[in-house]
C-alpha cells in the first residue's frame, strides 16, 4: 500500500494568502516573515543568506487584497500593489494553485 504525501504548501489553493516567489528558497539558510503595513494584508518571508544578509523571498499578499485573473494576480488594494511594485519587477505570473512568481527589484546600491 503506497503512503500518502503531505501537499506542499499554497498548492491547494484553500489558503488565506497568495504567495509571490521573488528568490529560490535554497538561497537562504533562515526566514523571518514581517507584517508590511495593517495586520493581515501583506507579509514579506524575509531569508537570511550565509553571508548574513538579508533578501526578500517571497511576499504573501491577503485573498482580500487580490485575486487571480487567468494566469496573472490583480492586487485591487493600491498600498499594497504599490508595496509590491516596489519589492518586485516584471509580471506576477501563476505557478500553481495559490503560487505566483515574479523577479526580483533591481539591486540599487546606495548613495555615500
Amino acid at each position: 500500500m503506497a503512503t500518502k504525501r503531505r501537499k506542499q504548501p499554497g498548492t491547494g489553493g484553500t489558503g488565506e494568502f497568495y504567495r509571490i516567489i521573488v528568490r529560490p528558497k535554497g538561497e537562504f539558510t533562515s526566514f523571518r516573515n514581517q507584517d508590511v503595513g495593517k495586520k493581515g494584508h501583506l507579509e514579506r518571508l524575509a531569508g537570511r543568506r550565509s553571508s548574513g544578509s538579508w533578501g526578500t523571498v517571497s511576499w504573501l499578499v491577503s485573498k482580500r487584497d487580490a485575486h487571480k485573473s487567468g494566469k496573472s494576480l490583480i492586487i485591487t488594494t493600491p498600498k499594497v500593489r504599490r508595496s509590491v511594485e516596489q519589492g518586485t519587477r516584471g509580471p506576477i505570473v501563476h505557478v500553481k494553485g495559490d503560487i505566483f512568481e515574479s523577479r526580483p527589484r533591481k539591486n540599487i546600491p546606495e548613495k555615500a
